[in-house]
């Protein structure tokens, strides 16, 4: 994406529509009129946003500030979703084939975030840069995906990338969207990912970008990027806001700031700085790492999420089950090799919030007993009825009734050789109902979110970190490892200097 030569797009744009089309005698097959009823729908709107002006820019600069909601990440899963501020700062180097975003933000429990992607495109490598513990990892082939997807928040570079992929356009339909009449056409990402785009038919201007896809907790899901409060700037016409949606609800509700094009940037913005610590490639979701911390107890690593399981006398238990079925599924897989004569019989989700909770349905189809605290329920019931008819996962296949276990306060699980301790130590400053599981014979504890600890760089104390503290002592708990939900294990000595830097 953004690597090839645009002047031979805008050429054929230009002139695309006067080229006789030869038909050979013969009436033109349908999919070639959607294709070319396509192709005029976007070049006008390529036209109507001011064409070369952004397609050929050599640099472009954009900061947007706006609020985000925080969808499947508030403080319970029946409530109003919490906002945060966010800023959003991007550019675009296209004689360099390179760029880098930016984004600023504090997460739920007080966690401030400063993380800013680089990619190069001729190499197809970057890094994420934790400006706060003033730490970068390379990315991911998936990290690397994900940052261009998120491009289409950007209305010219999603033209561009629609040009690019030519070939795949065609002709949706036309309808009335909120009293305004739309010409919607279909385009094909190189993965297989259909985006559907919707331009006004009267000024011919880009309104929304649709991505329908499969979410592992939302299930047949709708991402949409609307384009609104057009206007002029030099050589252009520009939409000043820009509203995300996904499965129908508004996850940001931005506004820009600032939008330069061909201004020299500075040179800094797309390198890593000279001083901070460089840490290892996070691996994608189907990576699994297995580290023994004793003796039936293991950490399950190789990705940015973490999950711990014990093994009983009979039993396997699971804590956490984050990002997704292709996780889970690896996961299960490993475990199924390490400890073949037992089946996992308890998965234990440590809270709701959706990257935590997305690798659930798989452990319901194994048969797993979901054990949880009261408000998280219903969510769980819901998720596990979601249907998964674009992307069908092992529950959709062989759909089950889901084993939920509710606990208050506390929940032991135990046999002849090891007992493990369940707490639900909310309300939180992340989750009102937030669980840590304790070994106390091998003083393991396990937590997610409320004590991050980067690859790289130091860990940065929230008002959650505090929290999971002052909950450590009031519990009496003689924790000598920290298990934490992300990255790396930890000590109490790393939470003591980290609550000491805040």
């Amino acid at each position: 994406m953004l690597n090839r030569t645009l002047n031979r797009w805008i050429v054929l744009a230009l002139v695309g529509c006067a080229l006789p089309i030869p038909t050979w005698g013969r009436e033109e097959p349908l999919s070639q009129r959607s294709y070319r009823q396509a192709r005029r729908v976007l070049e006008r709107g390529i036209a109507a946003m001011g064409g070369e002006t952004f397609l050929q820019a050599k640099t472009l600069w954009r900061k947007m500030r706006g609020t985000g909601f925080n969808q499947g990440q508030s403080l319970r899963p029946d409530g109003p979703y919490q906002t945060r501020p966010i800023e959003i700062t991007f550019a675009l180097d296209r004689i360099g084939r390179r760029l880098a975003e930016e984004t600023a933000t504090v997460y739920i429990g007080g966690t401030p975030v400063r993380n800013r992607q680089l990619l190069d495109l001729k190499s197809s490598t970057g890094w994420t840069l934790n400006l706060i513990a003033r730490a970068a990892t390379p990315l991911s082939p998936l990290g690397i995906t994900n940052v261009l997807a998120g491009l289409r928040r950007y209305p010219d570079l999603l033209l561009q990338r629609a040009l690019e992929r030519a070939e795949t356009l065609r002709w949706l339909a036309e309808d009335d969207i909120e009293g305004r009449k739309r010409h919607a056409i279909t385009f094909t990402e190189s993965d297989g990912t259909p985006v559907a785009l919707f331009f006004d038919a009267e000024t011919g201007l880009l309104a929304k970008c649709e991505v329908f896809g499969d979410h592992p907790i939302f299930g047949d899901t709708v991402t949409e990027f609307i384009f609104s409060d057009y206007r002029p700037v030099p050589g252009a016409t520009w939409p000043f806001r820009l509203i995300v949606r996904n499965a129908g609800e508004v996850v940001q509700d931005l506004e820009y700031a600032e939008m330069l094009v061909n201004v020299p940037v500075d040179e800094s913005f797309f390198l890593v700085p000279p001083d901070v610590a460089h840490g290892p490639p996070m691996g994608d979701p189907s990576s699994v790492e297995i580290t023994r911390l004793a003796d039936g107890i293991y950490l399950i690593g190789g990705s940015a999420y973490n999950s711990l399981a014990v093994a009983f006398d009979e039993y396997l238990l699971v804590v956490e089950a984050p990002v997704s079925e292709e996780r889970s599924e690896a996961v299960l897989s490993r475990l199924k090799e390490l400890v073949p004569d037992r089946p996992v019989r308890y998965l234990i989700p440590t809270h709701y919030h959706i990257d935590h909770l997305g690798g659930i349905r798989r452990y319901i189809a194994e048969g797993a007993t979901i054990v949880t605290t009261p408000g998280n329920e219903r969510f769980i019931r819901t998720v596990a009825a979601t249907p998964h008819t674009a992307k069908p996962d092992a529950l959709a296949r062989a759909p089950r009734e889901p084993q939920i276990e509710i606990f208050r306060g506390r929940r032991t699980f135990g046999d002849g050789n090891r007992t493990l301790e369940l707490y639900d130590i909310g309300p939180s400053p992340h989750a009102d109902e937030i669980i840590i599981a304790y070994l106390p014979k091998e003083k393991i504890l396990f937590q997610s979110d409320l004590f991050n600890i980067p690859p790289v760089g130091e860990p940065v104390a929230s008002d959650a970190t505090r929290h999971l503290a002052r909950k450590i002592a009031e519990l009496g708990l003689d924790v000598a490892i920290l298990v934490p939900g992300h990255v790396r294990l930890g000590t109490m000595e790393d939470l003591r200097k980290a609550l000491e830097r805040r």
